[in-house]
């Protein structure tokens, strides 16, 4: 696990560091996953990337959604389902 200091650099560094850190760890755990990162996407983005996904999937996907805003998750998700 790799520790990123958010105010050591600029916010998009931060940004795709900690993404990047998160996605090695998705990695060893499922190494023959594929992996889309969507770094600090709006809600009209986060719908379209999954409405996608799930129109092409041909097997279950994982979806990981780490909020890190003052809106709540609710808005977008609700039943575990993406509205």
């Amino acid at each position: 696990m790799v520790i990123v200091d958010p105010l050591a650099q600029s916010p998009q560094k931060a940004l795709e560091a900690i993404g990047g850190s998160l996605q090695k760890q998705y990695e060893r755990w499922q190494p023959r996953a594929r992996y889309k990162q969507t770094l600090d996407p709006t809600v009209e983005e986060v719908k379209k990337l999954c409405t996608s996904l799930r129109r092409n999937a041909k097997v279950n996907i994982y979806f990981s959604y780490i909020w890190f805003s003052e809106d709540t998750k609710t808005d977008l998700i609700k039943s575990g389902e993406i509205i």
